[in-house]
């Protein structure tokens, strides 16, 4: 069966319209309205979050995500995690970079580094990732064999992206990321260039991981990061965990002298007298409010 010349592209209003098979969403936001297309960072196709520069080959809904719409949080942290990366290899050459995964409030990255992040390491980083985004490079996909991503990772000292590429499936598309000289193996979508991550964003914390999160397997450091769509819900978001932390009990409990945890022994209370007294009156009040 050939190929349809034109598909037929359905807009949120219900209104459609019909387009060459082939076209980008780009290049229909470019015909309705250069401001739609300045504004717009991703697209979604019959509800799945896609590359604005995708090719649409049949007929499909469209919705344009703007960067301040709810679907473009995503994109910023996954957009980020990838400038992370890069920030990291620009001031440490020989790290390797392992998985980067968008997660709730923010994002992460596992290196493999020989030697190990300092807390002054933050501020460095974060402004490297500002001049990589002040640069705006343009976020383009590619498609490559196994075999030549194999080769252009081994030949790179990225091992660990050998192991991802073996774990693909078959028949599913290998997708190559590019931002300016940097690359990265990445399932996508994102936005449509770095520019568009804007400023919003702040490193939280180091901490260690396991690849694939397997204690048998090489040991990594990972960076916590955060994003958001404007430095207001960023500046809300850090209020909100300091206001957590000035409440956490693990921090009021060693400042009242009542218990404190130790990180060889995990989840176990090593309680103070003052504490394990308190903790027996109220079980003594318990078992006679039972008993009553």
């Amino acid at each position: 069966m050939s190929e349809a010349s034109e598909v037929t592209i359905t807009f949120p209003d219900g209104k459609s319209r019909q387009v060459a098979a082939g076209t980008t969403g780009l290049e229909i936001a470019k015909e309705i309205s250069p401001s739609l297309a300045k504004r717009t960072v991703a697209m979604t196709l019959n509800g799945v979050l896609s590359d604005l520069a995708d090719p649409i080959k049949q007929d499909a809904e469209i919705k344009f995500v703007a960067r301040t719409d709810p679907e473009a949080l995503e994109l910023i942290r996954h957009d980020a995690a990838h400038v992370m990366a890069e920030a990291v290899q620009a001031l440490w050459p020989g790290t390797q970079v392992t998985i980067g995964p968008v997660i709730e409030n923010g994002f992460f990255y596992d290196f493999a580094k020989a030697e190990p992040f300092e807390p002054d390491d933050i501020p460095k980083i974060e402004k490297k990732m500002a001049e990589i985004i002040q640069k705006n490079a343009p976020f383009t996909k590619e498609f490559w064999s196994r075999d030549d991503a194999k080769t252009f990772f081994r030949d790179k000292g990225e091992l660990f992206k050998i192991e991802l590429v073996d774990a693909i499936p078959e028949g599913e598309d290998l997708k190559i990321y590019k931002q300016g000289e940097w690359l990265d193996l990445c399932r996508g979508p994102h936005m449509t260039s770095t520019g568009a991550i804007g400023k919003a964003f702040k490193l939280m914390k180091f901490a260690g991981a396991y690849w694939r999160g397997d204690s048998t397997k090489p040991q990594l450091q990972r960076i916590y990061g955060t994003a958001w769509a404007s430095e207001d819900d960023l500046k809300a978001y850090l209020h909100q965990i300091e206001e957590a932390e000035k409440r956490d009990h693990r921090r009021l409990g060693r400042e009242m002298d009542l218990f404190h945890f130790q990180e060889e022994a995990p989840g176990s209370v090593f309680w103070h007298p003052k504490g394990w007294t308190l903790f027996q009156t109220l079980i003594g009040y318990m078992r006679r409010a039972q008993q009553r």
